[in-house]
């Protein structure tokens, strides 16, 4: 039976060798990675799938600023090959929006395959701007407290927001 659990810190290496095997070593190149670098995901988002001991799926959110506001960045999601079909990254994305949901988080920003997304209410987000490009069909948003439509720049966390940037000119 598949169990939904917390990452634990000892999965550190396990969710890596996970996601190299999913995505390969290029992953790192990717727009989000330039969004995650050098900064930890949000522990209490963070999951893994597990088939007994085996761990066979993750996920990870991270702190990202959408212009001024606080959003979050959902991925990279990885799942095993051998148990790709099993429900595991709809369980893995349904249980992390809940937890997102739960904590007060508003804005949620994926990039991905609409249709796996599409299922937890994200659409097509023409109006974000990632710090590199991005797909626009691969750009994804939503907003857990409310229906209206993600627009802006998507900014690192440790970014200085868009109002202290105009105070300063």
């Amino acid at each position: 039976m598949i169990e939904i659990t917390p990452q634990r810190p000892s999965d550190g290496p396990l969710v890596e060798q996970l996601l190299d095997r999913a995505f390969g070593p290029e992953r790192h190149a990717r727009p989000s990675y330039r969004l995650r670098d050098g900064l930890a995901p949000i522990a209490a988002l963070c999951l893994a799938a597990r088939l007994g001991p085996r761990l066979i799926g993750s996920l990870r959110f991270w702190s990202v600023r959408l212009d001024d506001r606080a959003a979050l960045l959902l991925g990279p999601l990885a799942v095993a090959g051998d148990t790709r079909g099993q429900g595991v990254a709809k369980a893995l994305i349904g249980q992390g929006l809940d937890r997102a949901r739960r904590l007060g988080h508003g804005p949620v920003i994926a990039v991905g395959e609409a249709r796996l997304f599409g299922r937890f209410g994200f659409v097509p987000a023409p109006d974000l701007v990632m710090p590199a490009p991005v797909p626009g069909h691969r750009l994804l948003g939503r907003d857990l407290g409310s229906d209206a439509p993600l627009a802006g720049v998507v900014r690192r966390a440790d970014a200085v927001p868009v109002s202290a940037l105009r105070r300063a000119i």
